[in-house]
């Protein structure tokens, strides 16, 4: 979900010194495919731009609101990316637009890739074409509604708080009336997975949002949530914050106010009711001083928010069927092999954002555990698979000893359907 190589922390002239000056070191990114080349040889990856991705160093490069069209090499500001990571829907090499913004079909997930750093509001081209692409993609052949963009637009942590409001104003209820399922974030080092959520309150049939940006940078995690208590002023992180203060479209990093139009909300206030604490005095919290029943943050984890773990790791999504997948999240500090939240999401009919069906949340975020009421289609498969090679080999075996038949062609035929399972499986795991 963006921010791969970093290797805008590098300096132009010198790859071994971070932050050495203003530029792009291009073998950074070239150490970088070098070093996943073995996995994005054989497995496809889809890529978000990020806000590591943008370029300036030689080039006249524009990030702003009205900016929407680029000239390569003369003022295209992701080139190193698009040219070394292609979209599926480029149709030649060199023809890095197709980079900016666009979506696929993996196995029973449609996947749409958004750029928050090129203009995305009301009227600009890529609103339009995703609005264009909602409205076609066919929710039959692909059940699963799948949005990816590069900052997160709910999670808990001190950095980056609140950063994607304009976007999510302009964005939410669009995700929300086209069923969107899961829409998938990095740029917060950390990890955190939403309940579904819409408007900040709980909804079942809205998406739920996952923060996975912990695979490793150059920076850090980012371990302080924002209702946390800084030791050096004992007073929460929320408290440090002065929205109030603020210009209504003056907040966040540069990078993002360049792109968001004039008067696009980026100071939000919600009622009281949608964080967990129900404590009377509202301790921590960033009152609105127009109405105080409003607030900016919270001083205790939000209803919202179902995980939350500083740590580096990654993330499986297995898709089983049209409306059910389970997703399992594993910490580098624990092996990368012992679950650390694990949920499973149903897609429910009765929402009616779903076209045909769409997802509920039946999810479990029991740390270390991925259980599920019933017997998993999937073992259920497996086990059936098993059976069926027990009684293929002993009818093989029997007829070997008959004479009747030659083992080489039929043991290549049953290998071929095992084979096509197994390419299913991976099919369906993002």
């Amino acid at each position: 979900a963006g921010d791969l190589a970093y290797a805008d922390q590098y300096s132009f002239f010198d790859a071994a010194r971070p932050g050495g000056g203003g530029g792009t070191h291009q073998r950074r990114w070239d150490t970088f495919s070098r070093l996943w080349e073995p996995l994005m040889s054989a497995v496809p990856t889809l890529h978000a731009v990020g806000n590591h991705e943008i370029e300036a160093d030689g080039v006249d490069a524009r990030i702003s609101a009205d900016t929407e069209s680029f000239r390569y090499p003369q003022d295209y500001p992701f080139q190193a990316f698009a040219a070394r990571f292609p979209s599926p829907t480029q149709t030649h090499f060199g023809a890095i637009d197709g980079n900016l913004y666009y979506s696929t079909d993996i196995g029973p997930a449609h996947v749409v890739v958004l750029n928050n750093y090129v203009p995305f509001h009301q009227g600009t081209r890529q609103h339009s074409w995703f609005i264009s692409d909602l409205q076609s993609f066919d929710r039959r052949r692909t059940p699963w509604l799948i949005v990816m963009v590069h900052a997160s637009i709910y999670h808990t942590y001190q950095v980056h708080y609140k950063e994607m409001e304009c976007f999510r104003e302009t964005y939410e209820e669009l995700f929300y009336n086209h069923g969107v399922d899961l829409v998938v974030s990095g740029h917060v080092h950390a990890y955190e997975r939403t309940h579904p959520v819409y408007r900040y309150k709980l909804d079942t049939c809205a998406p739920a949002y996952l923060t996975v940006g912990d695979g490793g940078n150059v920076e850090g995690l980012y371990r302080n949530f924002v209702d946390e208590v800084n030791p050096n002023t004992g007073k929460t992180y929320c408290e440090a914050a002065d929205p109030n203060s603020m210009a209504k479209d003056g907040y966040g990093p540069w990078y993002q106010r360049q792109v968001q139009p004039s008067g696009c909300t980026t100071i939000s206030f919600q009622d009281r009711d949608v964080y967990s604490d129900a404590s009377p005095t509202p301790e921590g919290l960033v009152v609105n001083d127009n109405d105080p029943s409003k607030f900016w943050c919270q001083n205790s984890q939000p209803r919202w928010s179902a995980h939350r773990d500083p740590s580096f790791g990654h993330a499986m999504l297995y898709i089983e069927s049209a409306t059910v997948a389970h997703l399992k999240w594993y910490r580098n500090v624990d092996g990368g092999t012992k679950v650390a939240d694990s949920v499973t999401f149903e897609r429910l009919e009765s929402c009616p954002n779903s076209g045909s069906v769409h997802k509920g949340d039946n999810r479990h975020s029991n740390a270390g555990t991925g259980s599920n009421n019933g017997i998993p289609m999937v073992l259920v498969v497996v086990v059936a698979l098993l059976i069926v090679l027990l009684i293929f080999v002993s009818v093989i075996s029997i007829m070997q000893c008959l004479g009747c038949i030659g083992t080489h062609e039929m043991w290549n035929a049953h290998k071929f359907v095992v084979m096509e399972d197994n390419a299913d499986s991976t099919l369906n795991e993002l």
